[in-house]
């Protein structure tokens, strides 16, 4: 199974079809994006930003759907 093909990349093209979330995003750099999120150190204030730095990332994806609410 290529890459592009996983189950991320399922899931994004369902929901660019469901008019939820813009196409153009690869399973594969949504995954770069969490790990990005994921590796962040553990200083004072982490969760709250990696929080804030989530509800940007899906707040891209949901901008320009034509059925994002």
């Amino acid at each position: 199974m290529d890459e592009d093909d996983g189950p991320g990349q399922q899931l994004l093209e369902a929901g660019t079809a469901a008019g939820t979330i813009r196409g153009g995003v690869s399973g594969r750099t949504l995954l770069r994006a969490l790990g990005g999120i994921c590796g962040m150190h553990t200083t004072e204030g982490w969760q709250d930003e990696a929080a804030q730095i989530t509800a940007i990332l899906f707040d891209g994806l949901r901008f320009g759907a034509r059925n994002a609410g």
